[in-house]
């Protein structure tokens, strides 16, 4: 495990370390796009929890959304 740390600072010290505070560009955009998946997963499943009201009225519709707008 050393071996490969000293490795990593030779190879690349600017960004051997990336846990003190320095991410590579790579698990930014992994970051990035973990949270906008949890918020796409957020949004479908909001549709799946009452699947009736997108047969209902546009009343029905409206009070969906308000009692759901938190989330």
């Amino acid at each position: 495990m050393l071996h490969r740390w000293v490795k990593q600072a030779v190879a690349d010290p600017q960004r051997a370390f990336p846990g003190q505070g320095q991410m590579k560009p790579e698990q930014i955009e992994i970051d990035r796009l973990r949270k906008e998946a949890a918020r796409l997963k957020a949004e479908r499943d909001i549709l799946k929890k009452d699947r009736r009201v997108l047969c209902e009225g546009r009343d029905m519709k409206f009070a969906f959304i308000a009692r759901h707008r938190a989330v």
